[in-house]
């Protein structure tokens, strides 16, 4: 009787999931080219008949990177990953959606799609020259959430393996008031205390962490301490409950989903019902014993529901509390996009370029050239552009010198005479 009346809640919340790695396996190691679509069945913790089963709706699907030789490295690793999500959109169309906006989530879930948000973990590409622009294009392509680092540190702070006196950088703090401006999401997951509690005390936005548990129940560098939990339920943030067996417990084979439970109920007690979610972790992480995939979300239903949470209660900790911090980082956003401008680049998000000369190119519609401004963004950077009235079309006037077999990002931005931005950005693969 309980069981089915925890479906009966289940599949009938918003359930989301706050952080995977999915698309790491998705991708070919070699090239970043996408490879497996989890449209199929796989032997993924995340598919999407998995998903299905599992009643996810929502899943925050990460582009991860870590210290890599160079800012074009990791950015080639980020857009390889973003543009895996797109490409698995594309080819389930009828059961997956990128969702930038709750209302764009809650409209995708009214045709019975699942929603994906791209979202960022380790921004180990944002560098002096190139973080404010770049920061912008991943927006474009519909990035809503950035850790700023993974376990090393970067340009902006220092992760859990850096330096215990290094914080938030002058970068960093630059990136932050980018953030709130644009309305994504900051992820403090792996940030090491310094940068913490540098973020926490900085950002005019709520904050989460995406896939943290609770060091009193289990110390490990990756949890969370009661002040930090405490600073982003204050924040109007978020924990979310990674289902990483080692931040759970002791012993592989001692963690289940009631430890997992444990971790929310000891978040529950300290700040409130409205401050915890979930981040499993899923396809970057070895799990309890009987959550071994998204097909078993249920199963935390069911403990939520055992402990005597209210549904109103189960459906906040599954995914309405998460649609609250979305919803409140994006109404104190400044952004002027307007896309009023038609912008058609030559060549489609997604395309593997031999010709350079075919892609450096957009078509300019209903704007008069005599009272606007082009610009050409390539991986953060402004080039020349000139723009042909008698073709309509915006080129690059100089060369890029971009590395070869690498994911690159171009955007085609006009600013008409009100000052109303119009882009277009398209990730790219030579």
């Amino acid at each position: 009787m309980i069981k089915e009346k925890a479906n009966q809640i289940h599949f009938n919340s918003i359930v989301l999931d706050c952080h995977n790695d999915t698309m790491l396996a998705v991708v070919d190691p070699d090239t970043g080219l996408p490879k497996i679509d989890i449209g199929k069945d796989t032997n993924l913790q995340i598919d999407l008949h998995k998903a299905k089963k599992g009643g996810l709706d929502v899943g925050y699907f990460a582009a991860f990177s870590t210290c890599e030789e160079s800012y074009e490295k990791a950015n080639s690793n980020i857009l390889a990953l973003i543009n895996a999500l797109y490409w698995t959109r594309d080819h389930n169309p009828n059961s997956l959606e990128i969702g930038t906006t709750v209302e764009e989530i809650k409209d995708i879930l009214s045709t019975g799609k699942m929603i994906a948000v791209p979202t960022i973990e380790g921004a180990y590409s944002l560098g002096e020259e190139n973080a404010i622009e770049l920061l912008n294009q991943y927006y474009d392509l519909g990035v809503r959430v950035i850790a700023y680092v993974w376990n090393p540190e970067n340009a902006l702070g220092a992760g859990t393996e850096g330096c215990k006196e290094k914080g938030l950088t002058k970068l960093g703090y630059q990136v932050t008031d980018e953030m709130n401006r644009l309305g994504m999401i900051i992820d403090v997951s792996h940030m090491n205390e310094k940068t913490f509690w540098d973020v926490i005390q900085y950002s005019k936005a709520p904050i989460i962490a995406s896939h943290s548990c609770s060091s009193k129940l289990c110390p490990h560098v990756r949890n969370l301490t009661d002040e930090q939990i405490i600073a982003l339920a204050e924040s109007k943030g978020l924990v979310n409950i990674n289902y990483w067996w080692e931040l759970l417990g002791s012993s592989q084979e001692d963690v289940d989903v009631k430890k997992l439970v444990d971790h929310i109920d000891y978040v529950v007690k300290l700040v409130g019902i409205d401050y915890v979610g979930l981040g499993s972790d899923f396809d970057g992480a070895s799990m309890p014993v009987d959550i071994q995939t998204v097909g078993d979300l249920p199963k935390i239903t069911l403990e939520l529901l055992e402990r005597n949470y209210t549904e109103e209660d189960i459906k906040k900790i599954l995914g309405l509390n998460n649609l609250r911090v979305m919803k409140e980082v994006q109404k104190i956003a400044k952004v002027n996009r307007k896309n009023n401008i038609e912008i058609i680049p030559n060549i489609k998000s997604g395309s593997i370029i031999k010709d350079k000369e075919k892609l450096l190119k957009a078509k300019i519609n209903k704007v008069d050239a005599e009272e606007a401004d082009f610009r050409i963004i390539i991986d953060g950077i402004e080039y020349k552009s000139k723009y042909s009235r008698e073709e309509k079309i915006v080129y690059l006037d100089e060369d890029t010198n971009l590395a070869k077999n690498s994911f690159h990002v171009i955007t085609f931005e006009v600013k008409d005479h009100e000052n109303n931005i119009s882009r277009n950005t398209c990730i790219f693969y030579q």
